[in-house]
């Protein structure tokens, strides 16, 4: 059974609405997040994080017609379908990365508190999105306990008294990927894939970064 919704000529998957709708959301917490934590009152920082995501996003699927020029000149609707793996989600997080850096800089100096926002995000888009599937799509449920575990990190955000130091980050990422390989592996029925390694990979390098800072606070 297919969920879309018919909107005159055009029809939209319920999958793409929930993926906007939790993105949306994740700018409103950004946002919170930002005159919380700074004076700046402008929605600078959650648009740009939104382009950001944007250009990972679109750098993610473009990048297979690299790795696949004559299928996608056979196939070019195959793009829709596929993207260009890992290779091309590691450049896409690097451009979007780079354009989040440098379209925010102006408005707030620091790039710590900016990344942490930006971070924070994430998690509550991660979040937000796993809910609101499970709830339109009713598949396990437990989906809503993994949507309940990243908000839960991304909101401990608004307690901090200052984003400026990076450690909690640290932590929070580490938390996170662990949470989302636990999460993969639960539903996963072979082995685990590609996406799995490189979670843990992240999180492998995360954790070598945190111990060494660690040491040289103490």
């Amino acid at each position: 059974m297919y969920h879309i919704i018919q909107i005159g000529p055009i029809s939209l998957p319920m999958k793409t609405l929930v993926l906007i709708g939790s993105a949306f959301l994740a700018l409103c917490w950004i946002y919170l997040l930002q005159i919380r934590h700074t004076s700046v009152k402008k929605w600078t920082i959650p648009i740009e994080w939104g382009y950001a995501v944007l250009w990972v996003i679109i750098i993610w699927k473009l990048s297979y017609v690299l790795i696949h020029p004559l299928e996608t000149i056979q196939y070019p609707l195959r793009i829709m379908y596929f993207d260009g793996g890992i290779f091309g989600l590691v450049f896409g997080i690097a451009v979007g990365v780079y354009s989040f850096h440098k379209s925010t800089s102006k408005v707030i100096s620091l790039f710590t508190p900016r990344l942490q926002m930006g971070i924070s995000g994430l998690l509550f888009w991660f979040g937000t999105y796993s809910m609101l599937y499970t709830l339109v799509f009713t598949v396990h449920h437990i989906n809503i306990l993994i949507g309940v575990y990243f908000i839960t990190l991304a909101l401990t955000y608004w307690y901090k008294l200052s984003l400026k130091n990076i450690h909690h980050t640290l932590r929070l990422i580490q938390w996170g990927s662990a949470g989302w390989i636990t999460s993969q592996l639960i539903f996963e029925e072979q082995e685990p894939s590609q996406d799995i390694w490189f979670v843990f990979i992240v999180w492998l390098f995360i954790f070598f970064i945190d111990m060494k800072l660690s040491r040289k606070r103490k």
